[in-house]
């Protein structure tokens, strides 16, 4: 549950990339991808390892990590074109 909580609360922070009043610069990618390189794994793990979430839990939060991934490569390679 804690996972669920953490990671909900993490991808309602990256949603605001995904607003049009948001301009995405690279100091902004740059610290995205440092906190995601950081997270990322410890948090993969740590979804891999807890016995107490169901096979539905553990997809929904590891499609979470994919979708911060995905939109993160997107972010970089919208900001290497400027």
């Amino acid at each position: 549950m804690r996972y669920i909580k953490t990671l909900a609360l993490l991808l309602a922070l990256l949603s605001l990339a995904a607003c049009e009043s948001f301009e995405l610069n690279k100091q902004y990618v740059a610290g995205d991808r440092a906190t995601y390189d950081v997270i990322e794994p410890y948090t993969r793990a740590q979804v891999a390892e807890d016995e107490n979430l169901s096979d539905t839990q553990r997809t929904a939060l590891n499609l979470v990590l994919d979708s911060w991934r995905l939109r993160l490569e997107k972010g970089e390679a919208y900001v290497e074109e400027d």
